[in-house]
């Protein structure tokens, strides 16, 4: 009896410890509500490693989920903007189209290491998967509220998706410099046919494959389009170049033959505006070939010089549209070298000012990022306007800057200001 009494005692905790190892394996093995970071050395700083590297694909539903806890999206912002560093990296990886998410509490991008669309929390961390893609993406664009997007793949069309991985009813390779021009999927572009001898601009919605398309306004060249921001209006002008003149001029999106002039004739000519769509930020070169950046009204008056001169893609706007935050070159490069990709450039941090005109601080963030050199592009704010996050040409990194620090250690006297 007594054997058969201890047989069953080991049979029994043979199968207790069996449960045990199971449901602990339960525990740990992913589910879609759990991306894995495999290579997580340093996870409390969240931008040591390549968020798009540590997931495992083969358990994650391709789709986004945002916080559902506003006091989770408070407390990275608290854990960011309390740490003592200036500057430091996000995310280690070739990154393309970084923006803020409608939320305003994530960041989306794409991965071109990975081929993978992503978004992940204001420190790099918490990645999830939007979307996966077996072509490069060469250029990334969103619509304003950042849950639709075209991409350039490397087979020269554009196709348009939304971040739950739904594809729109387009694919072109005809059209060139779309835009969204609202967040329902209608898109404006540069429209040339093959034989070259149509070119214009167009209006077209990506559900109905552009068939509902509407010419805004017959022209010519190589087109960058912007929209004005509260004007229900598009700008357009030529590329940025030093061999021919351009001008801003405008068209309502309503399809008013009405235009509109913002700027005069100028070599170098490129513009941007506040999101409220009050004030316009505009370059052109001088009559020595320097590049100067002018602020004027949203339609191009009053314009005034600036104290600084640097690239469109290197300003953004502070969330009260009353300040300037721009990446200024220490040397400034040669229009035709910049946007050819062969011009980069050492940044220097520099506010300004709208209401006065005047240069706040000008900060080397360089001193702060040891053995990196900074080329700043496709600036953008989060958190109220106390992070700044921007794209480095040099590595495609994406790093941000604690703005709330760089503002108090100015004020401070801390060295490293000009």
């Amino acid at each position: 009896m007594k054997k058969i009494y201890w047989i069953i005692v080991i049979v029994a905790i043979g199968v207790f410890g069996a449960l045990l190892l199971y449901f602990y394996l339960i525990r740990q093995s992913p589910t879609t509500d759990n991306l894995v970071l495999k290579n997580a050395t340093n996870p409390v700083l969240g931008g040591n490693d390549n968020p798009a590297s540590g997931i495992d694909f083969t358990t994650q539903a391709s789709r986004l989920e945002s916080y559902t806890d506003d006091g989770a999206a408070k407390s990275v912002v608290a854990e960011l903007l309390d740490r003592p560093q200036m500057i430091w990296p996000v995310i280690n990886s070739k990154i393309v189209g970084a923006v803020l998410s409608r939320s305003g509490d994530r960041i989306q991008y794409y991965d071109s290491l990975e081929k993978t669309l992503l978004s992940v929390d204001l420190a790099g961390s918490d990645p999830q998967l939007l979307d996966t893609q077996e072509a490069t993406i060469k250029k990334l664009i969103w619509s304003p509220n950042a849950e639709r997007f075209l991409y350039l793949s490397d087979t020269g069309k554009y196709i348009g998706r939304d971040i739950s991985g739904y594809q729109e009813n387009f694919s072109a390779s005809n059209i060139e410099s779309p835009i969204f021009v609202d967040d329902q999927g209608t898109i404006a572009y540069q429209y040339r046919d093959f034989s070259g001898e149509i070119s214009n601009i167009s209006i077209a919605t990506l559900s109905k494959n552009l068939t509902d398309f509407r010419v805004l306004v017959p022209i010519r060249g190589d087109l960058e389009l912007k929209l004005i921001p509260q004007k229900n209006a598009l700008a357009y002008y030529l590329e940025p170049n030093l061999n021919r003149t351009s001008a801003v001029e405008s068209v309502s999106l309503a399809g008013s033959p009405t235009k509109g002039l913002y700027t005069n004739q100028g070599l170098g000519t490129d513009a941007c505006w506040s999101p409220d769509g009050k004030k316009m930020v505009f370059t052109q070169l001088d009559r020595a070939g320097n590049l100067k950046l002018y602020l004027s009204d949203s339609d191009g008056r009053n314009s005034k010089l600036l104290p600084v001169a640097t690239f469109v893609d290197k300003i953004t706007w502070d969330t009260t549209n009353n300040m300037l935050i721009l990446a200024v070159p220490k040397i400034m490069p040669s229009i035709s070298d910049y946007f050819s990709g062969q011009g980069k450039t050492l940044d220097r941090l520099v506010e300004i000012d709208l209401n006065t005109g005047e240069k706040i601080f000008t900060y080397n963030l360089s001193t702060d990022v040891e053995g990196k050199n900074l080329d700043m592009r496709n600036l953008f704010m989060a958190a109220d306007g106390q992070l700044l996050y921007f794209n480095n040409q040099y590595d495609q990194a994406l790093f941000t800057v604690n703005l709330k620090r760089l503002r108090a250690a100015w004020l401070a006297g801390f060295a490293g200001f000009e």
